[in-house]
């Protein structure tokens, strides 16, 4: 027919015939050369479809009449009549008059032409409406055509499977086709049938391949083998039907898609894509779209050069062959090289263009192909955001389908993670707001990937507080709590990064009950659900202490710690720095997460676990032993020493900070633990991350030399002959804020007992930058500073002076005013030491009106404040007879008089001490501390006091008596000269000088030297008798 110009001929008889019966003849004819669509097209076939007059009713019923009625000759032409009506239709003219059982019986007949002509009719008939389809399947059409396919001639095979091809389409009848056994038939029609009976059979295959169960069953019966011979050689409606089909088959079953790649289907069909029709092209990108969905079938697509023409047709086909490129290309993209080469050929931008102007289709699949391509790469994000991708996906998400909508907040969440540029333009765009929304009321898909993508936008900042202002917090809880699994992993790590560095985020979470249903994904969710869930939590709990309690409370200790000891490596990598946050200054907590067991398997992570769960062990351990000996002890008794110095010496850059943190708490106020590290080799390598390491190592490692340090003078020469000295004074001068609190705590602790070591420290040029910082450090650096002024200065007069001259009193009066509580004590303490045996240091510290915020201190400051105030007076009062005048007329005398009364051993000792300079300069001051009732409370002390405190009590009473007649009577009366002169007599060395003088003073008294000489007569006597006592 083609030849010899056939459909130019018949075309003609159609639109310009006389004859109503020669036009549908001709039309009927025409329609079998849509089959190849080159020769004449469906459109054109329309145009001259409409050019023949419908049949009449009357017509129709006449038909009708023959084809039940007629003689064996009129009804062969009623049934061809009856296809050619059909084919001009409409059809449901021919349902409604009743056409369908006659042609049914004619199926069922012995005459083979009217068997043929009836599945043709029929065939035609199904091509139109669902309707019209289920009609003819109800009239028993299914078992005759199936029949048909097993033992008819070519031509009925050929025509049945075309109409149970179209009758599968309606979707009801296909489960009666498939029950019929129509499948083995079709599939034997494929391998082995005529060039139009394997058409058709791909045909009909690809339609009832449209579920799970009839997939099977055609891969069952060998069908896929078959179908890809025919891509290999077939025709060219062969090709086009079995791409189809096989892109049925392979929807949603893995094995199916195995099998088209091994019986070698995969390269054809990337031919078809490339040099194909336009039908081709476009069930075979539907094909290769479904086959990809299997991970080595994606790498073949790609190895087969399938990405090239996949790109070419999202670019420059029709728009069907547009969407099922779009849609293959996002399959293929699920491989990270495929998606660079998907960027490589160009394909990112006619994506985003059919986001931008495509069919709903095109959107829908583009959106999807530009998540999968986003995954895991950040040059292509770039590129995606370059291309204008982000605003549009943003407005999909906002007015698009329900479909567009889903994979438009799938693509938005991979085009966010870790690409902040891409999160703040997805703000930008007003991303959040609609995402939120999909959280909130979107189907189960919207709601899981709008969190998948809230969670990475919230990587930024300022869209955390964005997400929180535009209501995403509370929907997000309530997906953790009844969402389906995907939805709750997802929601909690948007929780999580929500929760990160945003305190207001956590109290919002905790308040809208966010805490309760993580514990319990922690306690009883997926693996994925557990992860994330530990991750949220333990942000959630960052510097919060009422959500740690909550977390406590609602049982949440248990479980993390439960993945530490037995969960995936992502679950112990989240568990363990929670329960560390958890730790973070909350001592019941600390005890819960010891008493749960937490330690041992911590330790054996610092061991045996990976590089960042060594990190986050060493830290969570840190924080447990943070004011916790009972822990600190626990981890000593499981050995975590050895790793954590193993970690320190070798580790990665985060491991040795954390070690030395660690190691730092473990020592802190715990002599044993201290011993315990400097006998390990600590010293050695925290010295050398002090000298070497990264800004945080050397902070830290310079706080664990501080807590080594403390209070262990043996610790101090080690640390000193480790070569510890310069690089902590270095930090001093060069180092960030928190290195130079810490370098001042350490240079403070190494100096506290050690000599040689303040001649070190003074020598390597400490004392200029820690005066800097008591002048214009932090808090924490004046506090830090101060002390190791202070002990810098004890007992080295060279030390004093260089302080002095660095402009450092000043300050320390300042801070003495208006300092912090720990400000004041330790600048009172190194202004005492400053003017301990310092004729010069007591006239400046006094001119810079040291004094009087002193003598507050004693009156109203804190125990540590009030001892360490008396001591600088009576340093400042030494010798100084206008330090002490000012000390008198201040007021000094009275509080001094009540530390000796009621203070603790340390004020009592050094009240004393400052009552005893103040009353060795002139009457008047002894005058003012009688007056104030001085005199009985150090009497007193004579009786009970500590050795130093009697020392201190018979030197100021010596003085308060000296030229004191008065005062001489009162000492006497309360009976200080018995406890004096047994202390002359059995009291130790040190106290015989100041009693020497008390009774010296107190003899210029007639009544008191009696007293005396009698009092000593006695005590001898005693002494003498008590030797030869049983």
């Amino acid at each position: 027919m083609y030849a010899a110009n056939g459909v130019h001929v018949l075309s003609e008889v159609v639109s310009s015939g006389d004859a109503y019966l020669t036009q549908l003849y001709a039309l009927k004819c025409l329609g079998w050369a849509i089959s190849d669509s080159s020769k004449l097209s469906e459109p054109a076939l329309e145009k001259l479809r409409v050019s023949v007059r419908e049949a009449t009713p009357e017509e129709l019923v006449s038909l009708v009449d023959v084809l039940q009625h007629g003689i064996h000759e009129e009804r062969d032409g009623g049934a061809m009549l009856c296809a050619s009506i059909a084919t001009r239709g409409p059809s449901y003219a021919l349902r409604d008059v009743g056409i369908v059982p006659p042609l049914i019986d004619m199926l069922k007949g012995v005459c083979a032409l009217q068997t043929m002509w009836a599945a043709e009719a029929l065939g035609t008939l199904s091509c139109s409406t669902d309707e019209t389809r289920v009609a003819i399947a109800k009239e028993g059409a299914i078992p005759p055509l199936v029949a048909l396919l097993r033992a008819g001639t070519a031509e009925q095979s050929q025509e049945a499977a075309r109409a149970l091809g179209n009758l599968a389409n309606a979707g009801e009848p296909l489960a009666e086709i498939v029950d019929e056994g129509a499948i083995s038939p079709l599939v034997a029609l494929v391998r082995a049938g005529t060039d139009e009976q394997k058409q058709w059979a791909a045909f009909a295959l690809g339609h009832i391949a449209v579920n799970e169960v009839s997939r099977v069953e055609i891969a069952r019966d060998g069908g896929i083998s078959p179908l890809v011979a025919l891509l290999r050689t077939g025709t060219d409606e062969q090709k086009k039907w079995a791409a189809f089909a096989l892109g049925n088959i392979s929807v949603n079953i893995d094995a199916n898609c195995v099998e088209i790649a091994r019986d070698g289907g995969i390269s054809p069909l990337v031919a078809l894509v490339r040099d194909g029709t336009d039908e081709q092209k476009y069930d075979a990108a539907y094909a290769l779209g479904h086959i990809a969905m299997n991970d080595a079938n994606r790498v073949e697509i790609a190895r087969d050069g399938g990405i090239s023409p996949l790109v070419a047709l999202a670019r420059d086909g029709m728009d069907e062959q547009k969407q099922w490129a779009a849609y293959a290309l996002g399959g293929i993209a699920e491989n990270a090289v495929n998606r660079i080469a998907i960027a490589r050929d160009g394909g990112i931008s006619p994506l985003v263009a059919l986001v931008r102007a495509g069919t709903d289709e095109q959107k829908q699949y583009a959106a999807y192909a530009l998540g999968n391509i986003a995954v895991n790469n950040d040059a292509n994000r770039k590129a995606i955001a370059l291309e204008g991708g982000i605003s549009l996906l943003v407005a999909l998400v906002r007015a698009g389908t329900d479909q567009q909508k889903q994979w438009a907040a799938y693509a938005l969440g991979y085009i966010a993670v870790s690409n902040d540029a891409n999160c703040v333009e997805i703000a930008r765009d007003g991303g959040i707001s609609p995402l939120v929304a999909l959280v909130r009321d979107g189907t189960d898909q919207q709601k899981h990937w709008a969190a998948y993508a809230l969670g990475n936008i919230a990587e930024n900042e300022a869209n955390r507080i964005v997400i929180a202002r535009d209501g995403g917090i509370s929907p997000l809880v309530a997906l953790v709590r009844a969402g389906t699994d995907e939805q709750k992993q997802c929601a909690a790590l948007a929780l999580g990064n929500i929760a990160v560095n945003n305190d207001a985020n956590r109290v919002e979470i905790a308040r809208d009950g966010g805490i309760s249903p993580l514990v319990t994904l922690v306690r009883a969710g997926t693996d994925d659900q557990k992860q994330w869930a530990a991750f949220a939590l333990g942000f959630v709990a960052v510097n919060n202490d009422a959500n740690c309690v909550e977390i406590a409370r609602d049982g949440g200790i248990s479980p993390l710690v439960a993945l530490v000891r037995n969960g995936t490596d992502g679950q112990k990598l989240q568990a363990v720095p929670a329960l560390g946050y958890l730790a973070s200054d909350n001592a019941e907590n600390c005890l819960a997460i010891r008493r749960e067991g937490a330690i041992s398997p911590l330790v054996a992570l610092l061991r045996a676990g990976t590089d960042i769960q060594k990190q986050f062990a060493a830290h969570t351990l840190g924080n447990l032993a943070v004011n916790n000996d009972d822990n600190r002890t626990a981890m000593v008794y499981e050995a975590v020493v050895a790793p954590l110095l193993t970690l320190l010496q070798a580790g990665t850059n985060g491991q040795k900070e954390e070690a030395a943190y660690a190691l730092g708490n473990l020592a802190a106020s715990n002599e044993a633990n201290s011993t315990a590290i400097v006998r390990e080799g600590a010293l050695s390598p925290l010295v050398e991350l002090v000298r070497t390491g990264t800004d945080a190592q050397k902070e830290w490692a310079t706080y664990a030399l501080k807590c080594v340090a403390d209070n262990n003078d043996k610790h101090c020469v080690a640390i000193a002959r480790e070569g510890g000295i310069p690089p902590v004074v270095a930090l001093l001068r060069t180092g960030t804020a928190d290195q130079r609190k810490q370098a001042a705590a350490v240079v403070a602790n190494l100096a506290c007992e050690d000599g040689p070591n303040r001649v070190a420290i003074a020598r390597e040029g400490a004392i200029p930058p820690l005066a800097a910082l008591v002048q214009n450090g932090t808090d924490e650096q004046k506090r830090c500073a101060a002390y190791a002024l202070g002990n810098l200065a004890i007992g080295n007069e060279e030390n004093c002076v260089a302080i002095v001259r660095e402009g450092v009193v000043s300050p320390l009066v300042a801070l003495l005013r208006a300092g912090t509580e720990e400000q004041k004590r330790f600048a009172a303490y190194t202004l005492g030491n400053l003017a301990a045996d310092n004729d010069e240091n007591r006239v400046i510290i006094a001119r810079e009106e040291a004094i009087s915020p002193l003598v507050e201190l004693l009156r109203a400051g804190t125990n540590e404040q009030k001892e360490e105030a008396a001591y600088a007076l009576g340093n400042l009062a030494f010798s100084n007879e206008a330090n002490c005048a000012m000390m008198v007329r201040g007021g000094a005398v009275r509080p001094l008089v009540a530390l000796v009364r009621a203070g603790d051993d340390t004020q009592t000792q050094w009240a004393t001490y400052a009552l005893l300079h103040i009353a060795a300069i002139n009457a008047a001051n002894r005058e003012a501390i009688a007056r104030e009732e001085g005199i009985a409370p150090l009497v007193a002390l004579l009786r009970t006091g500590n050795p130093m405190q009697k020392n201190l009590a018979a030197g100021a009473l010596g003085n308060l008596a000296c030229d004191n007649d008065q005062n001489c009577v009162a000492i006497a009366r309360e009976g200080a000269i018995s406890l004096l002169v047994r202390l002359e007599r059995a009291g130790i060395e040190a106290q015989k000088e100041y009693v020497a003088l008390a009774l010296s003073n107190l003899a210029q008294n007639e009544a008191n030297g009696a007293a005396i000489a009698h009092q000593r007569v006695s005590t001898r006597n005693s002494l003498r008798s008590s030797r030869f006592q049983m």
